[in-house]
Order: structure tokens, then sequence, then C-alpha cells
């Protein structure tokens, strides 16, 4: 159920007319786990129940797990299934909220700057914050040229890490030496943000600047503006600018590694002093680094790479499921996380799988412990994760309600990165269930001083280390093996 920006579980189990809640649980508590919307945070200490509590249940906890709270109900040891054996529905009321997560995106702009130029090369950062679908000025960054030099070409700002679709607003102020505005001095370039549901680190800008005596007049290509990121294995269409003097003539080519390609061929630059097309990567079953070179009328100070490299990586992908060292079990996982390789994505990318487990053996499988988010192998940059950063926020396993011999576990989380080759998160199966090999359950009477009294006494389930009383060396209360008290029983 859902309340107050909260997702909250339910927990069924099944128990038998005036069985304990606890011997039905296996267990003296259940768990239930409330999950903050996307966007929202929720903290432990926010939560109370709103006595009284139902009788089922004799205390209870909240605790903070992660992002996540688990609220623990302890049950009263007398609290059993009441006749007749119908379903019942236990309402626990809650009093809390969850409130609107604050975010921050931190930056990096680095300046690419020829002589004449202020500032020189160098990197400087930017940080902001706000909530979701806020929208606030990201930076504001300037690059002058010093008296008797003017700008040729135009100074360029290109985004190389990050989603540029969550900045807007993009401009640039120009200041001229000259009235007639021929004469670039400076040039301010800002843009705004909006924030998403998560914080964001690593987006990274160039701004680019050469500069000519004031007088020069240099017809050529001076640089270009496309995006260089990594591209997925199902291609891509990006778009490419040239920028350059009126009248200088250029052409662009790619290339594969075995085959060149043109993309523009003998193009005027128009007087608007830039041209833009598109450039078409296909989809790919092999890694591909691409080449695109730009040839023709080129400046001799351009100060980007050309040419210059894009990659395209196949995807990878993150398989989540558990490893039977219990014997006797087959899991049968879901899908597969699949990521494009070698990516830094501009907020974590969130993922829930399923496992489906059955026990195939002659014992009795029992859901004895919940998973840890810990338990997932190979989280927080473990080098066997191959450069892949993810991350487990939730997991929980259940009994499915139609059969004992069934569980499903579920995993979900977020990845922020992604590396260069797929692999296998587990956890083992001995950390949340036990199979037990008692027999039962069996109807004894029980007397601490006299057989006699134990042939009469009111029978109780109980569990045998044998199939018969007469064999048995141990009797038990449980499947879990709770040694029963000593004295005499009979059937």
């Amino acid at each position: 159920m859902a309340i107050n920006n909260i997702t909250i579980t339910n927990i069924t189990f099944k128990a038998k007319e005036e069985e304990t809640f606890i011997d039905a649980n296996n267990g003296n508590f259940v768990i239930l786990t409330l999950t903050p919307d996307s966007g929202y945070t929720i903290d432990a200490n926010d939560f109370s129940i709103i006595e009284p509590l139902p009788s089922y249940f004799a205390s209870s906890d909240f605790a903070q797990a992660n992002m996540n709270v688990l609220l623990t109900l302890y049950f009263d040891s007398g609290a059993v299934m009441p006749k007749p054996g119908d379903n019942i529905d236990i309402p626990i009321c809650i009093n809390g909220k969850a409130f609107s997560a604050a975010f921050t995106l931190s930056g990096t702009v680095e300046y690419i700057t020829g002589a004449n130029i202020v500032p020189q090369p160098s990197l400087t950062a930017y940080t902001i914050s706000g909530n979701e679908s806020e929208t606030k000025q990201a930076f504001s960054k300037s690059v002058e040229a010093n008296s008797g030099y003017r700008f040729l070409p135009d100074p360029q700002i290109i985004q190389t890490q990050g989603d540029a679709l969550s900045y807007s607003n993009a401009s640039e102020i120009k200041e001229y030496w000259d009235q007639n505005q021929t004469q670039l001095k400076k040039v301010t370039f800002s843009a705004d943000y909006t924030f998403n549901n998560a914080s964001v680190t690593g987006d990274y800008f160039k701004i680019y600047g050469e500069t000519v005596p004031i007088g020069t007049v240099d017809q050529c290509i001076s640089g270009y503006s496309i995006n260089t990121g990594n591209i997925g294995a199902n291609g891509s269409i990006r778009a490419m600018t040239v920028f350059g003097a009126e009248n200088s003539v250029f052409s662009v080519t790619i290339s594969d590694g075995t085959t060149q390609l043109p993309i523009v061929t003998n193009q005027v630059m128009p007087a608007s002093a830039s041209y833009s097309f598109d450039i078409t990567f296909p989809s790919a079953t092999t890694d591909v680094v691409w080449t695109i070179e730009i040839t023709g009328d080129i400046c001799s100070k351009i100060s980007q790479p050309n040419p210059f490299t894009i990659n395209q990586l196949l995807n990878i992908a993150v398989t989540f499921t558990a490893i039977d060292d219990l014997g006797d079990f087959t899991i049968t996982n879901d899908s597969d996380l699949t990521l494009p390789a070698s990516t830094a994505f501009p907020s974590p990318q969130g993922f829930t799988k399923v496992i489906q487990i059955e026990y195939t053996g002659t014992g009795s499988p029992l859901l004895t412990d919940q998973p840890d988010i810990t338990d997932w192998s190979y989280q927080s940059g473990d080098p066997q994760a191959y450069g892949t950063l993810f991350s487990v926020t939730r997991t929980d396993a259940t009994i499915d309600s139609s059969d004992s011999n069934k569980f499903v576990v579920e995993v979900a989380g977020e990845v922020d990165d992604s590396g260069t080759q797929s692999f296998v998160s587990s956890i083992n199966l001995s950390d949340i269930i036990t199979v037990s090999n008692l027999y039962g359950p069996i109807q004894l009477g029980y007397s601490a001083t006299s057989a006699d009294d134990a042939c009469c006494d009111a029978k109780a389930d109980y569990y045998l280390d044998q199939p018969t009383l007469a064999q048995a060396t141990t009797v038990y209360t449980d499947l879990i093996g709770t040694i029963a008290a000593l004295g005499y029983y009979s059937e």
C-alpha cells in the first residue's frame, strides 16, 4: 500500500486455527518496509505507532535502513489464529510522513584558451542545490581577450559529460571593442539547470578560445561542437557544428578503422560562421572506435583535437541471482539488468529484479532470515564489477502463499556508472533459508513427571529426529530445531 509518498510492504503468512502466530510465522516478529517515493526521503525518527497496537502484537520499533525505514512488529506470546479459520487482516496505524529531498549539482568548467586571454587554461567548479523540478542558474563563466587582441573565431562552450537535456536557457553575452561589433572582446556563457530526483556530479563543460591581433583576418575553420561521449550498441545520431570564417571551405569524414566515409564535402562556410549537420552511428556487434576528421581551410591555432575519436561500446549485463549452497534448489532469475558499457549516468538508474526459488528435496525449507542489502556481492566499486558502480537499496524474501517450497527474493537499487564487462551479483541461500530434516508435525501428549499422564494429556504438535516416537532420540517444538522440554511423551 502507499500513503504520504511512502510505499509500505504487506506481510502474509498461513496459520491454523488456534495456532500461535509465533509458530505459524516461524519467528516472533514480522518486518514491514517503508520505501519513500522518488524525490522524497524518510527518517525512522519521524515515525511512530498510533496507539493502541492491535492485540496480536506486544511491541514495535522503527529503524533506518539506508533510504528505507523498517517497522518491526513483535507478536504477543498469546496471539493465536481465531476460530473459525477465516483469513484475517491486521491493520497497523502509523504516524509519519516523507519529506521532499533536496538535491545537488556539481560540475566543472575547463578553460582551453590560447595566449592573450583571461583566464588561461584552468579548471573551475560550480555547485548548486535545489528540489526536484526546480530550475536554477548552474553557472556563468566568461573569457576575455587582452587589450590589442580580439577573438577569432568566437569562443565556444561544449558539454562533454552529463545530461544536456537537464540544461536550458543557455546564453552568450558578447562585448566588443568597437561600436561596429566586429572586434569581439568578451563572451559570458551561462545556463540553467532543472533538478531531477537525484543529486548529480561529474558534469563537464569546456570553453574554447583563441585570439588574433586586432586587424588580422584569418579565413579558416576554427573549431567544432559535438557530444563525444560513448555511444551504445544500438547506435545514435549526433549533431555536429563546425565554426569558422565566412567562405572558408572544409570537409568532414568518419572512419571505423576499416572504411572511411564522407559526411560533408567541400562545404563553404556561410556568413553565420557556423554550419550544422547530423552524423549517424549505426548499431554495432563489436566495440568500435570512430575517428572523425575535418580537412580543408583549418586554422593553425585550432585548439580542439583534430582528428578526434568517439567510442561505441557494447552493452553489458548485470545478473542478480542466488547461489544454491544448500542443495536441491532450482533458481530462476529475472531478466538481466542491461546497461550501455562504460557510461557515467547523469543521475542514478533505478532497477528492481525478482528471483524465483523452488525446493525440490525431501526436507522442509524454512525462511529463517531476511536478506541484507550488504549480502549482495560486488557493490561499491568492487574490482570484480569491472567499473560498474551500483548499490542495493532494498531486498527482501517471501514464501509463496500457495506453496511453502517456493520462495521469492526481490532486489532493488541504483546504478551510477556502468563498467566494461558483464558480471553476476549474488546472495547465498544459506543466509536466508534453513532446510529442516525433522519429521512432523506429530501429535504428542506430554508430562514432566509421568508416562501415564503423558498418555492422557492434551496433545500438541511436535517434531522428531526419526520417523516414529519409538525410534526418536530427541523431540522438538518446531522445524527450526528448538528442543522440547525434558519429560515423557506419548502418541
